[in-house]
């Protein structure tokens, strides 16, 4: 069970009461569900499922990060948007670790008052090269609708070098809100692809 959802946590006395055995996980990053898995293959004695899921997949994450070295580093703005708001994401979240990996620098990671406001004066001034977003809830027209009316009406929007060069893009989030698990390479690929088109 998720470590990060207080529904499932809020379970856990009632499960014990149960006699059913639970564990929780935090899993953010590619390496914790690394480790996750090694746990889960290991009880079930399913090694090679470890190694298919697993350890290949990180073989193509690993090429994927290797092909991004030494390019030039370029700057990140990461949005979470939902019908009722947006909340930009710093490199300790999944998908802004993966642009960590990737050699980008996250503005919210540069500018932490990011994580609870986010300023259109600080996003102008920081002028990100990518903005990226993802929808989380269970309408990704209402989230779009939001950031159209809320965020995308503001004059100073089109002027942003992401806007205006064609960079900012939305994310699919089942990659990259959601765990991809098996498709965490793909989930890096993307990313790499739209970063580096010359790579």
């Amino acid at each position: 069970m998720s470590a990060n959802i207080k529904e499932q946590v809020d379970l856990y006395d009632t499960l014990k009461a149960a006699n059913i055995n639970v564990a929780y996980f935090n899993v953010e990053t590619f390496e914790d569900y690394l480790n996750m898995l090694s746990l889960f293959t290991d009880i079930t004695g399913r090694e090679d499922l470890y190694k298919e899921n697993g350890l290949d997949v990180k073989e193509k994450i690993d090429g994927t990060i290797a092909s991004c070295k030494g390019k030039e580093s370029p700057t990140v703005l990461f949005i979470r948007a939902f019908s009722t708001g947006a909340k930009a994401k710093d490199s300790t979240s999944m998908t802004g670790h993966m642009l960590a990996e990737l050699g980008c620098t996250n503005i919210v990671d540069l500018q932490p008052s990011l994580l609870e406001d986010l300023s259109m004066e600080e996003i102008i001034k920081q002028d990100p090269d990518f903005i990226f977003v993802t929808t989380m809830g269970s309408s990704d027209e209402a989230a779009i609708d939001y950031m159209k009316s809320e965020i995308e009406s503001n004059p100073a929007w089109n002027e942003l070098s992401a806007v205006k060069n064609g960079r900012y893009i939305i994310l699919d989030k089942a990659l990259f809100h959601y765990k991809p698990n098996a498709r965490w390479s793909e989930s890096y690929e993307i990313l790499a692809n739209y970063l580096y088109p010359e790579k």
